[in-house]
């Protein structure tokens, strides 16, 4: 079993998961509050985590979406990734939704 940790402005997830899991599908699995604009498809490159411990190398479409300096930064596309060892990350969780007052 992979451990998952995933720590957000407001709470701190400490997950199992079976190792080649997606993260995308952990965090709606677990009814963990994060956007994917083009629905996990790999298009928009909007849906970045930081990897705290237990970074892997870049995927080709984070290394086409993503800056060299975010690369750096342990910045990766939540869509990308297959949980291969033991993690933790950093992510948005959205709380609450916004809306512009038109």
């Amino acid at each position: 079993m992979i451990n998952l940790k995933i720590n957000t402005n407001q709470n701190i997830y400490n997950i199992k998961c079976k190792e080649g899991e997606m993260l995308k599908d952990i965090l709606k699995n677990e009814n963990i509050n994060f956007i994917f604009p083009c629905g996990a498809n790999g298009r928009c490159g909007n849906c970045k985590i930081k990897v705290l411990k237990g970074i892997e190398q870049p995927t080709n479409l984070d290394k086409m979406k993503l800056s060299k300096y975010e690369l750096e930064d342990g910045i990766r596309l939540a869509c990308c990734i297959y949980l291969k060892h033991n993690m933790e990350i950093y992510l948005n969780e959205i709380t609450e939704y916004n809306f512009l007052d038109l």
